[in-house]
């Protein structure tokens, strides 16, 4: 901002479906996103801005934290997750991540955003699958985090914008 202080920047908070519009109907200058969510028809460039892994995410002092993962220490805990209209692909990638290991997740609720699924975490509410991130910015003295070793559940985020015409 020293050296151009006369640009606003503004904010524009959008998940899942949402996004997606926006990035396909080019409504702002730069997006940041999964990598997956960028629209097919490449009228956006992009850069890597990093990647992340989901993770189990558990009340603070839950009985298997610390300890390597094991779904079925898991099968009598209530499970939260996000919304699939508001956040499809984590949706997915989580479900996913159940079936693998032929965890049949009890759901008590769904939430729109993954910081509402990490506060209910927090509380004691039950325990979730989340992107690492996300733990180590939030509730950070009241959740444990356990990483899924035996499987590929990394996460590609972008900064895209809108491709110049030539």
């Amino acid at each position: 901002f020293q050296l151009y202080p006369d640009i606003s920047v503004d904010v524009t908070f959008n998940n899942g479906r949402e996004q997606i519009i926006a990035m396909t109907e080019s409504r702002f200058d730069f997006h940041f996103a999964h990598e997956a969510m960028l629209p097919a028809d490449g009228h956006l460039d992009f850069l890597i801005t990093h990647t992340d892994e989901l993770v189990v995410v558990l009340p603070k002092g839950h009985p298997a934290a610390g300890r390597p993962l094991d779904f079925s220490a898991l099968r009598e805990d209530r499970f939260i997750v996000c919304m699939e209209p508001g956040s499809p692909l984590l949706y997915n990638q989580v479900l996913s991540v159940c079936r693998f290991h032929n965890y049949y997740p009890r759901f008590i609720n769904r939430y729109d955003k993954a910081e509402s699924v990490l506060l209910a975490v927090s509380a004691g509410l039950g325990v979730s699958i989340l992107p690492r991130a996300l733990t180590r910015v939030f509730f950070t003295d009241r959740i444990e985090v356990v990483t899924i070793p035996d499987l590929d559940t990394s996460r590609t985020y972008v900064a895209a914008w809108p491709r110049a015409l030539v």
